[in-house]
């Protein structure tokens, strides 16, 4: 059993059988543990949680909005979603494409020995690219749910795929391979979510909002296959 507790980052393994908590505590690299210390920041704090269905990993939605995968016998951490860049915590991965992209721009321009029509559809190349790579990054933002607490998480029935709902009123659906959002992703929810309820054997996911609504996820056909409003009351 992986728990998590309000307004705090950390999440808990436990063993169904002692009834005591048993295994490591879910952090993050360099959260510290004593109470002495800085604590995390309140963006990190820990708001949903659920495993994957083999029972290895232990995926932590946060106040603001990131997702962290945790191995769930070690405790190591083994990636977050969004995915990020190496060494760099605050950005998506195509920023740092975007970053490689501009500076063979700056080289190619600096370069004296190539000739000028080469140069100039390379020049042309690049900044196609660059305009491509800055694309994939702003709908890769929009597909996230940073800022917004995610409130649910769910794996489907394959182990392939996980659902996210938040506080911004999208439901998101991640590959657990590549850690980025499905092409279809986002789907916009009525209003900001505020549970999810998933279930394996059929793979439909129920959302509820704040408008005294819900709706109906298909997690196989990747789509809204129903929506319960109330009637005034």
């Amino acid at each position: 059993v992986v728990t998590i507790h309000e307004n705090h980052s950390f999440a808990y393994v436990w063993s169904s059988k002692l009834g005591a908590q048993s295994g490591p505590i879910l952090r993050q690299h360099g959260w510290s543990v004593s109470a002495m210390k800085k604590p995390p920041p309140s963006i990190s704090h820990a708001t949903a949680v659920t495993m994957s269905r083999c029972g290895n990993f232990a995926f932590v939605g946060t106040k603001g909005g990131i997702i962290y995968q945790y191995n769930v016998q070690s405790g190591m951490v083994r990636g977050r979603f969004p995915k990020e860049e190496q060494g760099n915590s605050n950005r998506l991965a195509t920023s740092g494409e975007l970053d490689r992209t501009m500076k063979a721009l700056g080289k190619l321009t600096e370069s004296e020995n190539r000739r000028a029509a080469n140069l100039d559809k390379k020049y042309r190349d690049l900044q196609q690219e660059a305009r491509r790579a800055k694309g994939i990054e702003i709908k890769l933002s929009f597909a996230s749910h940073v800022k917004h607490a995610v409130v649910g998480l769910s794996i489907d029935s394959l182990n392939k795929t996980m659902i996210s709902v938040g506080g911004d009123g999208k439901l998101i659906v991640w590959s657990l391979l590549t850690k980025r959002p499905h092409k279809k992703s986002p789907f916009i929810l009525p209003a900001p979510a505020r549970q999810l309820l998933h279930l394996p054997e059929s793979d439909l996911a129920a959302v509820a909002v704040e408008v005294f609504s819900f709706v109906l996820f298909d997690c196989v056909a990747q789509s809204v296959v129903r929506r319960f409003v109330s009637g005034s009351i």
